[in-house]
């Protein structure tokens, strides 16, 4: 996701975010940055539009699945519903589902509005975040497994294991590190569209949030440390597609790790979040089957329209 501008703007109000170096000083610029950017804002008014155009051999069993904004860290009502499809949950993410016969060509309209209101959460810099060693084998077992955008067997990400910061058994201190590595290692490249992984963000040395969050996930993972993939929005002057994570703590809280903006433990009301990676990191946002024929399509849609909601 390209956000390179949101990033420019920290930096410009906050140089300590751009070099780590004081624990305390990440959470308290980062909290005062976003409270002076949407003072007051409760909530958002989001609405989607987006239509599906298609064309198959007729009578097709079309099943079609795509994200929507879980309850998870934040309220979600829905006030529109796109025709002839129902939300369901699963684990912690949530999906509309639609299922039906369709005929030779036609346009599926999936337009949908939603008041989402964020649960703003900001970590204390002086609370204690457990070691390494306090996680339990079976829960970093868990989260080991290797994939195309978290290779944690790479032998090109084995080299960031040799570093001694790397070899940290507090928490805390191993994240600040983690985030000012990557901080130094990665350059954001301008109009990036394609996610890169892990692996090709350390080798070639560029990439964006997703970059940034797939090779901090495969680090903290390689460490021992249970991390996961959030996508969805940021807001400040205007929505951006945004891609962050998360890390679990032994007393089982889990804790957000913004690293391409330099935010450690701030929920804002800026984050919407629409899906949570955690074991495949390569679903698509959109999902598509069908039985009884051939089917083509295409989907058209622009950023979803985003209206502030203020507190009263």
């Amino acid at each position: 996701f390209e956000h390179s501008h949101i990033l420019k703007y920290l930096i410009k109000f906050s140089p300590t975010i751009e070099i780590i170096s004081k624990l305390s000083s990440s959470f308290l610029n980062h909290e005062r940055i976003i409270s002076s950017m949407q003072e007051n804002v409760c909530g958002w008014l989001l609405k989607h539009k987006e239509k599906i155009f298609y064309r198959s051999s007729g009578n097709v069993q079309l099943k079609m699945k795509f994200y929507s904004y879980p309850d998870y860290r934040q309220i979600v009502k829905i006030k529109k519903v796109p025709d002839n499809f129902k939300r369901i949950k699963k684990d912690k993410n949530s999906f509309f589902i639609f299922n039906r016969i369709i005929g030779q060509r036609g346009i599926l309209n999936i337009d949908r509005i939603f008041e989402i209101y964020p649960v703003p959460e900001y970590v204390d810099g002086n609370m204690k975040w457990g070691a390494v060693s306090d996680i339990d084998d079976e829960r970093r077992r868990k989260y080991r497994e290797s994939s195309r955008y978290w290779p944690l067997k790479s032998p090109h990400l084995n080299e960031i294991t040799h570093y001694d910061w790397f070899k940290e058994d507090n928490i805390k201190k191993w994240v600040f590190n983690a985030v000012q590595f990557l901080r130094r290692r990665i350059n954001f490249p301008e109009g990036q569209d394609k996610r890169l992984g892990a692996e090709n963000a350390y080798v070639l040395k560029m990439g964006d949030c997703d970059e940034f969050t797939d090779l901090f996930v495969s680090m903290a993972r390689m460490r021992g440390i249970p991390a996961r993939r959030l996508t969805g929005i940021f807001i400040r002057k205007k929505l951006e597609m945004h891609a962050w994570s998360e890390i679990y703590l032994p007393n089982g809280d889990w804790v957000v790790v913004d690293a391409a903006l330099g935010n450690i433990g701030s929920y804002t009301p800026n984050y919407i979040i629409l899906k949570i990676e955690e074991f495949n990191p390569a679903l698509p946002d959109y999902q598509f089957s069908w039985k009884g024929g051939w089917l083509k399509y295409h989907i058209e849609k622009d950023l979803p329209e985003a209206t502030p909601i203020f507190c009263v």
